[in-house]
Parts: structure tokens; C-alpha cells; sequence
């Protein structure tokens, strides 16, 4: 009975084996690094569109004719100013005609390719 004539498996297809296995292993490493990644950035784009959309809400509740440009503020996850927040929160008020005012909230947060920018049309009465 010679070498060729037993059965199983040889090194070399067992190293092709573990070759394969490994690639498919770090393929799937990396693709769970990205899905958590990617949930990690999606987690704080929500908690930036949230801080925007309460403080738009809470300017349209105060008197147009008082709306006003604001410098950047540094805010937590909740939009209430922090220094050691992780959100920066500007608005922008402009009037592109008449009576009628653009007011635009900006929240700008880490790993950002853009910030959220938030736009509303604000009517303001004559006196």
C-alpha cells in the first residue's frame, strides 16, 4: 500500500482550506466593523436632526419680529448648551423679502461630511 493509495486529506488541501476560511473570517470582520460603524454615525445624525427640529420648534414659538442671527453654541444630545458637548448649534435668520423671513438651523456634530441644516419661512406682521 503506497502513499497514493491512502485516503484523507492532504497539507496542502487542508492549507488551502484554512487560506479560505481566513478570507472569509476577515471579510466578515470587516463587514461588522462597517455595519457598527455605520450605526454609530446614522446614531448621531438622528441626535443632530433632533436637537434641530426642537430648536426650530422653539423659535417658532417666539415673536418673529425678534428672530435673530446666533452665533454657534456647543450643545449636548439633548440641544441644551453644554461646553462639553459633542453638537454645535448656530441660526441663521435672513430676509429675502419684505415681511417674510428664512430661518435656517445649523447643527454641526463630529464625523459630519455635511451638517443638518434645517429651513423655515417665517411671516412677520407689520406693526
Amino acid at each position: 500500500m503506497g502513499i497514493r493509495n491512502q485516503r484523507g486529506y492532504s497539507l496542502i488541501s487542508m492549507m488551502v482550506a484554512m487560506v479560505l476560511l481566513s478570507v472569509g473570517v476577515l471579510a466578515l470582520m470587516r463587514t461588522t466593523s462597517e455595519i457598527v460603524e455605520g450605526y454609530g454615525t446614522t446614531s448621531i445624525r438622528t441626535a443632530a436632526l433632533s436637537i434641530a427640529r426642537g430648536y426650530l420648534e422653539e423659535l417658532r414659538t417666539r415673536d418673529p419680529a425678534t428672530l435673530v442671527t446666533e452665533p454657534a453654541v456647543t450643545v449636548n444630545d439633548s440641544g441644551v448648551a453644554d461646553v462639553n458637548g459633542n453638537f454645535s448649534r448656530s441660526v441663521t435668520v435672513t430676509s429675502p423679502q419684505g415681511n417674510l423671513r428664512q430661518v435656517v438651523v445649523t447643527v454641526n456634530f463630529p464625523r459630519a461630511a455635511q451638517p443638518i441644516e434645517l429651513v423655515t419661512l417665517v411671516y412677520v406682521s407689520a406693526p
